[in-house]
């Protein structure tokens, strides 16, 4: 009779950790979704805009939610129609593009063949692979970032197509996945030098450009 009821209770304690365990799988498999449709995306690289960072075909994980974005971040962007290009006043791309965001709301960008300067401060720039073309100066709206690839001469940015809709924004890229197990969390960038508003001579001369330019 002891035997019978050990029996039972042994075969109680592998159902009741089995249960445990199915429970502990679906709850992972849950947040895991959660996090993949609210927080986290993937998105795969198209073309080399970005070499060296990043390549093409690679995958990256992005992070989509209550993001604001900041200098040095790598960004995606949506594909805008032309009505939304119409009404935000910023250039259609024709598929999601993945930049580097360069100046944010109230910056001044000045390329030049040799550096890339915001708010008159020369950025810090290892990352480009190929010089600068397009030279430019622009006033970065409100609501709107500067963007730019870091193959400099392989990328359609906003050198040429103006500010991107931070409405608009998919997210920030933040590792690159390699495999389910194999992530690579990519390096922070920042400019501390950069001050946090042009001087007036500075915006005065990107008014007057753009001014040209129209």
């Amino acid at each position: 009779m002891a035997k019978t009821k050990n029996r039972r209770g042994f075969f109680k304690f592998l159902v009741d950790c089995a249960y445990a365990l199915v429970s502990f799988a679906v709850l992972v498999m849950v947040m895991w979704a959660f996090m993949f449709s609210f927080i986290l995306r993937t998105v795969q690289v198209d073309g080399i805009s970005m070499q060296d960072t990043l390549q093409d075909r690679e995958r990256m994980i992005l992070i989509n939610a209550l993001y604001t974005p900041q200098r040095g971040d790598i960004v995606v962007a949506n594909r805008l129609e032309k009505s939304e290009t119409e009404r935000l006043g910023v250039s259609t791309y024709k598929e999601p593009i993945i930049k580097r965001v360069i100046g944010v709301a109230g910056d001044v960008v000045e390329v030049t063949p040799d550096a890339v300067y915001v708010n008159g401060a020369k950025l810090d720039e290892p990352y480009v692979h190929y010089e600068n073309t397009h030279p430019c100066i622009a006033y970065v709206p409100e609501g709107t970032v500067f963007v730019m690839g870091d193959h400099r001469n392989a990328s359609t940015d906003s050198r040429l197509n103006g500010p991107v809709a931070v409405e608009n924004l998919m997210g920030h890229v933040v590792a690159r996945l390699n495999t389910v197990t194999d992530v690579d969390v990519l390096p922070v960038v920042r400019y501390d030098n950069v001050p946090d508003a042009p001087s007036s001579e500075l915006l005065e001369k990107a008014q007057k450009e753009e001014t040209v330019d129209e």
